[in-house]
């Protein structure tokens, strides 16, 4: 094997290596002292802490008046609800309870169930027995929300009587002071029970062979109704349903009335044609009859 030799130009020993030398004692006179270097280190380490201790003081003031702010708005908010339920004419369509939203759920969900319940029992009855039916229990379950609301004003007004007050003012306090404890969990069970023990459904439904399924879902209805009148009832301003309308010219009510569809195109009448034969389901109506919420169904007499 060829061997070439080589040799290094005696230009680089004669000014390459002095360079190096000189370069290597400037870094070697220059460079800083390790503890130099960790002096500086912690020096930029601690100005970095302070920042980070100053932007964490800074996050703790804005989480402050965020805090601040936050319960100021639930006080403004609280004011605002309290001074909409203390007029009687305003609404925080918020509240469940609200009776835009008692409007809704009585036209929906409850209707729906009586919906269903009439399919059942159209297997046992005619479409006039359970739609009578129906409509006298639905008016006894409000009847009863509406006495027991009375007999809770009763005391109250009587002493007013006594002393020479306005009878709506008390009213309208009691309103105000009932209604946050009526719509209670508590209170509503309690009430509810209390109303469904004295409504009993017709022997219609008791004589006839229902099925089980059938029963118990007469009874959620009545549960869900009469949780739904009371709170109608305990209202401010109160709402009521309104059944007063048979016998009257269906012209007249029909801004407040649909007419309901019968099954196969039958006929009713116990009057003049056109009259209201029976409603079938209530409008939803403010108490003093100021306003209507929800149109209801009536038959007319043809």
């Amino acid at each position: 094997m060829l061997r070439i030799p080589f040799r290094i130009p005696r230009i680089w020993t004669v000014v390459g290596l002095p360079i190096l030398a000189i370069s290597f004692i400037f870094r070697m006179v220059w460079r800083k002292a390790p503890s130099a270097e960790c002096s500086d280190l912690q020096m930029e380490v601690d100005s970095l802490t302070k920042e980070v201790d100053s932007l964490r003081k800074q996050i703790d003031i804005l989480r402050q008046d965020n805090d601040m702010l936050r319960n100021k708005n639930n006080e403004l908010y609280k004011q605002g609800a309290q001074m909409m339920e203390e007029s009687g004419s305003l609404e925080n369509t918020n509240d469940e309870f609200s009776n835009t939203r008692l409007a809704e759920r009585f036209d929906g969900a409850l209707k729906k169930r009586w919906i269903d319940l009439c399919e059942a029992l159209g297997d046992a009855f005619t479409e006039i027995q359970y739609l009578t039916n129906l409509s006298h229990v639905m008016q006894s379950v409000f009847k009863e929300c509406s006495l027991t609301v009375e007999e809770t004003e009763k005391p109250m007004l009587q002493i007013a009587k006594y002393a020479n007050g306005d009878h709506d003012k008390v009213r309208h306090a009691l309103r105000v002071v009932r209604r946050p404890i009526g719509q209670k969990q508590s209170t509503r069970e309690c009430v509810v029970r209390d109303i469904v023990s004295k409504v009993k459904p017709d022997d219609l439904f008791t004589s006839h062979n229902v099925p089980g399924a059938t029963v118990r879902n007469i009874q959620l209805f009545l549960n869900d109704l009469a949780e739904v009148c009371w709170l109608m009832c305990i209202a401010n301003p109160p709402l009521k349903l309104n059944f007063d309308v048979k016998g009257t010219d269906y012209n007249c009510v029909s801004h407040r009335f649909m007419e309901f569809a019968t099954i196969g195109n039958n006929t009713y009448s116990d009057g003049e044609p056109g009259a209201v034969y029976l409603v079938a389901w209530p409008s939803v109506e403010r108490e003093d009859n100021s306003g209507f919420l929800k149109k209801g169904e009536v038959i007319v007499c043809r």
